[in-house]
């Protein structure tokens, strides 16, 4: 038995397991379904068991199939690691992974001042995509924004702390009247992104006490450089908005924030890297980097 051939297999087994038909894994592998039944036959032989159940309506796993299924996912998600991180350390190129409004906001000119300083650095940035399987390889990583790291299998470096504001425009609050309690904000034309918590639970910074804020009318927006534009415009207050976002119109007036002795708990910026008995260079120069930068950035706290 060829191992490069039942590792083949396994992968075309695992594909026919997710589609749940042998002619939709067919059309997905660019083969044909006699062809993947052939080499699922020849991969039951190899293993000795009858992996999968056939019926008019499908494909699914027997209590073998599941089992050789649970064993095999892993191992084969390793090896695409390795490859990938074999690929990528032949082209000298690393991959960082940025949630979508990080990426368009914040992060481009943290990595344009790191490819200044460390020219030789090959850096490609994405955008995470919700939902999207995380990479596991050694010279890809990734920004978490989240309380506490929930990704058990990378190795997290906290960067900075994101403080959370409520916030409007002067002109709004003119015309709809100020809000002296956390209760008042239901009163008023709140804009919030679906990243927000229901409800918006504030903390006074003094006392300690919790509120908690109904967001059912609040309006949602798509996200948080859009909630931005609004409240500048004088749409309504921002409910949950990242303070460093709207530091600078803070600064000028432009904005105010709304009930700044109560505040939501704030977010923390993570990076992330796969872990490693031998990390590369570039995956202990980056966090590093990013926290001198979030020292710079006002409406942060590094670290």
């Amino acid at each position: 038995m060829s191992k490069s051939d039942f590792l083949l297999r396994s992968r075309y087994f695992l594909r026919t397991l997710r589609s749940g038909s042998i002619g939709r894994a067919a059309d997905s592998l660019g083969m044909g379904a006699p062809q993947l039944s052939r080499e699922m036959a020849k991969l039951e032989r190899e293993t000795g068991s009858t992996l999968l159940i056939r019926s008019s309506s499908g494909v699914s796993a027997t209590r073998e199939g599941a089992a050789f299924a649970e064993w095999i996912e892993p191992l084969i998600g390793k090896l695409d690691e390795v490859e990938e991180s074999v690929r990528a350390g032949a082209t000298g190129e690393s991959t960082l992974w940025i949630p979508g409004w990080l990426e368009a906001e914040l992060f481009p000119a943290w990595l344009a001042g790191f490819r200044k300083v460390h020219p030789e650095a090959r850096i490609v940035s994405r955008e995470i995509v919700p939902g999207a399987p995380a990479s596991r390889s050694a010279f890809s990583y990734r920004i978490a924004e989240e309380r506490l790291p929930s990704d058990e299998g990378m190795i997290a470096v906290r960067i900075a702390e994101v403080p959370i504001v409520n916030a409007a425009s002067p002109d709004y609050l003119a015309k709809a009247g100020d809000v002296l309690e956390p209760e008042g904000l239901g009163l008023h034309e709140l804009i919030v992104t679906d990243a927000v918590e229901r409800p918006l639970v504030l903390r006074n910074l003094k006392s300690g006490e919790f509120r908690g804020v109904d967001l059912e009318r609040a309006t949602v927006s798509g996200s948080f450089i859009t909630v931005r534009n609004q409240i500048r415009s004088a749409a309504g207050i921002a409910a949950g908005i990242p303070r460093f976002l709207i530091e600078r119109e803070l600064k000028r007036g432009e904005l105010v924030e709304v009930l700044p002795e109560w505040r939501a708990e704030p977010e923390v910026l993570w990076f992330m890297r796969p872990p490693s008995r031998y990390p590369s260079l570039l995956g202990l120069q980056l966090p590093a980097w990013f926290r001198e930068q979030a020292k710079r950035t006002p409406g942060l706290i590094a670290g």
